[in-house]
């Protein structure tokens, strides 16, 4: 009798001992699987503003100098100027009866230019939504625009295999730039000086050229796929192509030396930035992100995850704290770029 009740005594006491240490590991099992899931969960990126409006592809996307204000292009034929705190929408632009391929706002928010499927660009009075000037010329599709710093001259290029620069105000050709490529012109960009311009093409090249003279200067030769979309740096030093190679490559103005590859995207690169200063390159890809680049070491910064469709353009604002990016879902998204450590 007296071992069967020190049997069950012992018995109870190991019982007791193992619910103590499993109270006691519980905490420490909770704060382990709670450290376990912080890890592995992907940092959410801020969203500063969503815009919504368009009942089609938001295929351009732009950013006023100071970042107030965002243009969207899209395959609804019309672009529309928001206000980036509110989401806004402030001014629609109609007039084009063609998907609007590419859009571009002058550093001081007053002035909206928008490319058009339907052979014709348009510059626009932002705030009014006025018509300024309609440049008729091109034979097909107007692929991709851009605006001089001074607002005075408005750059084309098209998939007749043309670029040209025109007069803002008179509409009238100021120069044209012919005989470099073989396919279509789908990406072009002018730089802060108003002294070069570069194209890039489907036939997976792209040229600086000279305004004044309309003479190539250099070819940048390096993609696989066909050129998207292309842009200079504040100083116009270097010059960044994003293809449908997957890959953007940032290249030296003057030599057409490869400066850096950016691996990463698992999809074809739709949209290249560049920031003023050259540090930053600025992607977007039809894997349905965005990625902010080192443009040194080609390391990534930031992935901008959150579109349900591929991003087909991105626009850096001007002190670099923002990302503007622009969808096939319709929507253009304004993000918040990470402090840097």
């Amino acid at each position: 009798m007296r071992s069967a009740i020190s049997v069950f005594r012992s018995q109870k006491l190991s019982v007791t001992r193992r619910v103590h240490e499993m109270n006691m590991l519980s905490p420490l099992l909770a704060f382990g699987l709670l450290m376990l899931a912080t890890a592995q969960a992907p940092a959410q990126v801020p969203i500063v503003q969503k815009f919504e409006g368009h009942t089609n592809v938001v295929r351009s996307v732009a950013l006023s100098r100071d970042g107030k204000l965002v243009l969207t292009g899209s395959d609804d034929n019309t672009a529309i100027l928001w206000e980036a705190a509110s989401g806004k929408n402030l001014q629609t632009f109609v007039g084009h009866n063609n998907p609007i391929w590419s859009v571009a706002l002058s550093r001081d928010g007053k002035l909206a230019l928008t490319g058009s499927a339907d052979k014709t660009a348009i510059l626009w009075e932002a705030a009014s939504g006025k018509e300024i000037q309609t440049f008729l010329g091109h034979t097909d599709a107007v692929c991709s625009v851009a605006l001089s710093r001074d607002g005075k001259h408005v750059l084309t290029a098209s998939s007749d295999l043309t670029a040209v620069l025109w007069d803002a105000a008179s509409g009238k050709k100021i120069q044209t730039f012919q005989g470099g490529h073989t396919s279509w012109i789908y990406a072009v960009a002018l730089s802060g000086d108003g002294k070069y311009v570069v194209t890039g093409s489907y036939d997976r090249t792209a040229i600086l050229w000279e305004v004044a003279s309309g003479n190539k200067i250099q070819i940048f030769q390096g993609h696989t796929n066909q050129i998207m979309s292309a842009a200079f740096s504040g100083d116009g030093k270097q010059v960044v192509t994003g293809a449908w190679d997957n890959t953007a490559i940032l290249w030296k103005t003057a030599t057409g030396k490869k400066l850096q590859t950016f691996v990463g995207h698992t999809n074809w690169v739709w949209g290249v930035a560049l920031s003023g200063d050259g540090k930053h390159v600025l992607t977007a890809s039809a894997d349905k992100t965005a990625i902010l680049w080192e443009a040194a070491s080609g390391k990534k910064i930031q992935t901008f995850e959150g579109h349900t469709g591929p991003v087909m353009s991105v626009a850096l604002s001007g002190d670099g704290k923002h990302v503007l990016t622009g969808s096939e879902d319709k929507t253009a998204i304004l993000w918040k770029v990470k402090a840097a450590r």
